[in-house]
């Protein structure tokens, strides 16, 4: 694919989430088929409110004056957003399935 003509970071960022969701899937497939005791899962944290803007400059700056109280409502903090990670890290094997998608 050629993202340097008619770029679009949307497009570009759905598409790597769900390259994400095949890689667990085809590597939880493979570790099967090998016979290979393990697991392979992948997870979306959530909507977080993090400083992933910082160099949209202006614009980061504005849509945070302006949209400041709908993101305390709608994203998680860095703690809540981490939950998900950590129960798919510490939570037994036998409770998870494999190559599924958690969020």
């Amino acid at each position: 694919m050629n993202f340097h003509h008619n770029y679009d970071w949307q497009t570009a960022y759905c598409r790597s989430k769900v390259a994400n969701i095949l890689f667990a899937r085809m590597l939880q497939a493979k570790m099967d088929r090998a016979n290979i005791d393990g697991f392979s899962v992948s997870l979306h944290p959530g909507a977080i409110y993090s400083d992933i803007g910082r160099d949209f400059g202006w614009m980061n700056y504005i849509v945070k004056r302006l949209f400041f109280p709908l993101i305390l409502i709608c994203f998680k903090t860095s703690w809540e957003g981490a939950q998900t990670t950590l129960h798919t890290v510490l939570e037994s094997p036998d409770n998870l399935k494999k190559g599924e998608y958690y969020a």
